[in-house]
């Protein structure tokens, strides 16, 4: 089965929780979503540290987010981001599930949006 990962900038980290119920709530699987923040102490109370970012620091964000063939000025774009206190969040999904997903991430305005 062919699975694709999503990858965003949340902006507003207020709702995160909400997405992150909604995300599970609508099947998608929590082991499946990683959530990167400056503050590690913060997106570990937001989900733990599973999903296609699992044991990645943020040092080391870029690093991964190459190895997954992200574009380096998308890059650039996310670490610029985060050091805002802005969140990245990646989820891997099935194929056929990638359009819904894609729409939960725009319904809370997820920016940058990514499919790998």
């Amino acid at each position: 089965m062919d699975r694709k990962v999503l990858i965003g900038i949340v902006s507003d980290v207020s709702g995160m929780e909400t997405l992150l119920n909604n995300l599970v709530e609508a099947d998608f699987n929590e082991k499946d979503i990683s959530v990167i923040m400056q503050d590690q102490k913060k997106a570990r109370a937001y989900a733990k540290d599973t999903g296609p970012l699992k044991g990645v620091s943020l040092d080391r964000l870029d690093i991964k987010l190459h190895q997954l063939h992200i574009p380096q000025e998308k890059i650039s774009k996310y670490t610029e981001m985060l050091k805002k206190d802005a969140a990245l969040i990646a989820i891997t999904v099935d194929a056929e599930a990638q359009d819904a997903a894609e729409e939960m991430l725009r319904d809370y305005f997820i920016q940058q949006i990514e499919i790998v």
